[in-house]
């Protein structure tokens, strides 16, 4: 039973306080079947093959598995994503701003990970080599071709000093490749996988660095959300999500 107990004017005003910081959400909620759902902006790397913006937030995700893992989350969280597409550099920058909630997906990497949040990854997402001849993937003299502003390039501009070129539409990296201007083009595997149709039909496919994909998160929920968004994840990746 709760008992009703005067409480003196300073201890109110402390409880107000405090219960108004418990239940602040730093972006809207709509009511969905009795249940409360937090709306969260999704920054998607603009461009992305396979993913689809159909507007007012909605996407379409074309692999399966990717669309039921994020599914998945948004039902485990009580959350729904409203998606917007973004060329990367402004996603992050946005991202650190709080002017987005999350990115996603995004590839891992060592730069970005000192910059942002991020979660546990929600699938693996190996670079790979994709050449129109045989190649020494540790050669340090391969001149090669990745998405302006990606994983890919920044790492592989590192040990390539002057021998990476970039564009922002990966349509371009097929055209560089199929002209000979490149050695090869790195590039994510589902990249690959979506784009299958458009590289030459001679094209080889070499290993490249390990790298993962997940979410980036903004400084406002990079604390016990960011927590409840990895147990999502593990929920998901398990099969027991719905």
């Amino acid at each position: 039973m709760i008992q009703r107990r005067n409480t003196p004017a300073g201890s109110l005003r402390w409880i107000s306080i405090n219960l108004a910081l418990l239940l602040f959400l730093v972006t809207p909620a709509v009511a969905l079947e009795g249940v409360t759902v937090q709306v969260l902006s999704v920054g998607l790397p603009e461009g992305l093959p396979g993913y689809d913006l159909l507007g007012n937030g909605e996407i379409k995700i074309h692999d399966e598995a990717k669309r039921r893992m994020t599914e998945c989350i948004q039902h485990q969280l009580h959350v729904r994503f409203k998606w917007s597409a973004y060329p990367t550099k402004r996603a992050i920058e946005m991202l650190k701003d709080g002017k987005l909630d999350l990115l996603y997906p995004m590839g891992f990497s060592a730069d970005r990970h000192a910059t942002m949040a991020h979660s546990q990854a929600t699938w693996d997402n190996s670079d790979i080599l994709v050449s129109t001849h045989p190649i020494d993937v540790s050669d340090p003299q391969l001149h090669l071709a990745a998405r302006l502003g990606s994983p890919q390039q920044v790492d592989e501009s590192a040990s390539r000093p002057g021998r990476m070129s970039a564009s922002y539409r990966y349509a371009d990296l097929v055209k560089l490749l199929n002209t000979g201007m490149v050695d090869a083009v790195v590039i994510p595997r589902s990249i690959y996988e979506e784009m299958k149709n458009q590289w030459p039909a001679h094209a080889i496919v070499s290993k490249g660095r390990d790298r993962r994909t997940g979410f980036y998160v903004s400084p406002a929920l990079a604390g016990n959300w960011l927590r409840t968004l990895d147990a999502g994840i593990s929920t998901c990746e398990n099969g027991h999500g719905p």
